[in-house]
């Protein structure tokens, strides 16, 4: 082997170790919302427009339920700081 060729074998080699690990590529991707607000539904048939329909509806319960849940919180720690 030359001297060049060994300088950049170990040039190659040192790149590897150099080389930065980047953490958000080793987290787990997060799946793509299926409903997007501000989607264009022209192209989307009228089954397609129930699901997401439902699906909305099934989101704004849920957000409900944490909003009633947010206030029985406060309501709890409202009662308890009160003298």
């Amino acid at each position: 082997m030359s001297a060049c060729a060994k300088i950049n074998a170990n040039r190659s080699k040192a790149k590897e170790y150099a080389m930065a690990i980047d953490l958000d590529e080793l987290a787990p991707r997060k799946p793509k919302p299926e409903t997007v607000l501000g989607q264009d539904l022209s192209a989307m048939s009228a089954h397609e427009l129930e699901a997401r329909i439902a699906a909305l509806e099934a989101e704004i319960v849920r957000s409900h339920e944490a909003l009633r849940s947010r206030a029985a919180t406060k309501s709890a720690a409202d009662s308890f700081f009160k003298r």
